[in-house]
């Protein structure tokens, strides 16, 4: 029979005082205390240890600190208590945490969590899944992720899992960011690290909101739900660490609900896909280093902020619903060497810019749609300063209409 070890008596002492973590209970795995202040709790765990906790909360002048045998071990806490958890002060791990607390978890303003990897859920995962490393969670319940802090990752993912998750701190990881709202996600090692297996039932205040700031390489953003009960709104900041220069991602999928973006986003590669899109007037999106934005709406995209891949691409398509993609904005991949800008929607209403300048060579901006109508801001251009203009392409099924500009003029060097 495995052995569950553990000492608590200096916390316990004081339950009525602090906030630390009580009742404890080992499922699996050992857990022992290391000698510390009073504010402190130091435990020492077995990999892949499991604790269920009557509460796991931190106050501001405490702190909780695992020491784990690597940076790839990895343990469950698991409150049971009908309580919120509230993180106020310091957590610290060299591998991988899980809190699981289906009343939800608040990370105060002051809070710093610093982990190899952190992953915090209102869904639940079975103690056999989490041993074999299958990371199903299940059973989403109405507790809220609210991060006002900081949460720092080291060698692995920040994962956030719930009906309603809300980032006003920041959230800084050298690997990845995972969010998802659904009733059953399914984690994997791949590219696309989250598969959501069954959608939200009851969509009522389900939202993610992101006021604060996300650096990681690559940020994943899943939603699934009804057209009316979710939505997205990113307001913040959401980039890749300075010194990293290529493999970076940012992908965004809501099947439904609505996506309003007014903050920044950059990264190498950006994905957006949803059924009704808004980019407001102050967003920026920019794909870095001859990057591509690709933008996949099904009914609605609404473009008054900006785009810019200089060099790279922008790609804005349609799903199954005829999308009306109204343009007030600014899309640019004007570079050296220009790159190419290419919109097939089912209606277009330009009242914006689409440039693909150049000093050498213009670029591609191709246009497919059954109706087309340029407004008298319109500006459409491909041009080069000093080279070949580039290729502005339009087609029209149906409509066609312009009072804008389209310019695609170049000026050959003369041969000496």
């Amino acid at each position: 029979m495995r052995k569950h070890i553990i000492f608590f008596i200096s916390c316990i002492s004081f339950v009525h005082v602090f906030s630390l973590p009580i009742d404890p209970n080992v499922v699996a795995g050992t857990m022992s205390s290391r000698s510390g202040r009073i504010n402190e709790m130091n435990m020492e765990v077995s990999d892949r240890a499991i604790v269920n906790w009557k509460s796991f909360s931190i106050a501001s002048n405490e702190s909780v600190k695992f020491f784990q045998p690597s940076q790839t071990s990895a343990i469950l806490n698991r409150v049971t208590g009908k309580v919120t958890s509230e993180l106020l002060g310091k957590l610290e791990a060299n591998g991988s945490v899980f809190l699981i607390n289906p009343q939800g978890v608040i990370i105060g303003k002051d809070a710093v969590i610093n982990a190899g990897s952190f992953l915090t859920s209102t869904l639940d995962i079975a103690d056999s899944d989490f041993l074999k490393q299958i990371y199903k969670f299940s059973k989403s319940q109405e507790g809220a992720i609210i991060n006002y802090g900081t949460i720092q990752t080291t060698s692995g993912d920040i994962t956030l899992l719930g009906r309603k998750i809300e980032n006003h701190g920041k959230l800084e990881s050298n690997s990845g960011c995972n969010i998802a709202l659904a009733e059953e996600v399914l984690l994997t090692g791949e590219d696309e690290k989250i598969i959501i297996r069954v959608k939200l039932l009851d969509e009522n205040d389900a939202s993610f909101t992101n006021l604060g700031e996300i650096q990681a390489i690559k940020t994943e953003i899943k939603s699934s739900g009804n057209a009316y009960g979710l939505a997205i709104n990113l307001d913040g900041q959401i980039n890749k660490p300075s010194v990293v220069s290529e493999g970076g991602r940012f992908y965004l999928l809501s099947d439904k609900g609505k996506v309003n973006i007014t903050g920044n986003i950059q990264n190498n590669e950006i994905v957006l896909q949803g059924k009704d899109i808004a980019i407001k007037k102050d967003a920026q999106i920019e794909a870095t280093d001859n990057g591509s934005i690709n933008i996949i709406a099904e009914k609605r995209l609404n473009m008054e902020g900006s785009c810019i891949a200089k060099g790279g691409e922008i790609n804005i398509q349609k799903l199954k619903e005829p999308l009306s993609f109204w343009h007030h904005g600014k899309m640019d991949v004007s570079a050296k060497r220009a790159g190419n800008i290419n919109i097939e929607p089912a209606h277009f209403k330009n009242n914006g810019l689409l440039l693909a300048d150049s000093k050498e060579e213009g670029g591609n901006i191709t246009i497919k749609a059954e109706t087309i109508i340029d407004m008298q801001k319109a500006k459409i251009s491909a041009s080069s300063q000093s080279n070949t203009g580039g290729i502005i392409d339009v087609q029209a099924e149906g409509r066609f209409f312009t009072s804008g500009s389209y310019l695609a003029k170049g000026q050959k060097k003369e041969e000496r």
